[in-house]
């Protein structure tokens, strides 16, 4: 579970400093919605309130992450290892 936390940690960083860039090839109201989203992963995990469904938000972000980000930035790669780990270990019950 560190694991995944440390990772959202890195990730919502890298948005938050992606989002800063005046030339960023991220829509800004997506990457915006995104860091929001990884924020509330993070606050789940942490919290262990696994009562909260993420599953349209993450849906949406992956529609975002593969019609409109660019395919081989780091960050968009992070986003869909991160959610498919976020799948896999049940969480998003």
């Amino acid at each position: 579970m560190e694991n995944i936390v440390s990772k959202l940690n890195c990730l919502i960083a890298e948005m938050k400093e992606e989002f800063q860039k005046k030339d960023s090839s991220f829509p800004i109201n997506q990457l915006e919605g995104a860091i929001h989203v990884f924020s509330l992963m993070r606050d789940i995990i942490l919290c262990k309130s696994f009562d909260k469904s993420l599953s349209n938000d993450l849906h949406k972000v992956l529609r975002w992450s593969t019609d409109s980000w660019p395919w081989d930035s780091l960050i968009t790669k992070k986003v869909w290892s991160i959610i498919e780990e976020y799948n896999k270990t049940n969480y998003n019950y």
